[in-house]
């Protein structure tokens, strides 16, 4: 039986010296088992059909982390300082939903281009509004800044995959 571990169990029937009924003969039931991890192998030959699907949740604003836990979140960054301080944004992003001001001022914690464009890059997967993403930085990065960001991201920086409503033109040649 695929999945599951079946086995039979015995139960005699009680049954005195030639009382209460009972001939003295035992019944055989089937009772199911959970199964066990060890119950569940891969084929070691043949072909393994497995389905894939993708299910990707839309974030909301309500999904965002409050400005306490925020805050938190700042003081992990700023206490790292230096050359942990990517990897600490990295750590404290991992798990949480941020808006597009929240990660301006997370950017705006680093001084070098690049480790500002990478930390942005790597919150973008992480803001419940990419939409708002350019205006947001807008005033706090530089134009070298904004053009390697807009390399870094491709068209996500000004193309919502979630949301993709906005006017756009189609280079048809």
């Amino acid at each position: 039986v695929s999945g599951a571990v079946v086995s039979s169990a015995k139960l005699a029937k009680e049954g005195g010296s030639g009382g209460g009924g009972g001939n003295g003969e035992s019944k055989t039931t089937t009772a199911q088992q959970p199964p066990s991890l060890k119950d569940f192998r891969l084929p070691t030959h043949g072909v393994a059909r497995l389905d894939f699907v993708e299910i990707m949740r839309t974030p909301t604003l309500d999904d965002a982390v409050s400005d306490r836990t925020f805050g938190s979140v700042q003081k992990v960054v700023e206490d790292a300082g230096g050359a942990q301080q990517l990897e600490a944004l990295r750590t404290a992003t991992r798990d949480i939903w941020i808006r597009t001001t929240q990660a301006a001022k997370l950017a705006s914690m680093f001084v070098v281009t690049t480790e500002k464009v990478v930390a942005i890059q790597h919150m973008f997967d992480r803001l419940v509004d990419p939409e708002q993403l350019q205006a947001a930085l807008v005033s706090s990065l530089t134009y070298e800044e904004m053009a390697a960001l807009k390399r870094v991201l491709g068209k996500l920086f000004a193309f919502n995959q979630l949301n993709p409503t906005d006017r756009y033109s189609l280079d048809l040649r």
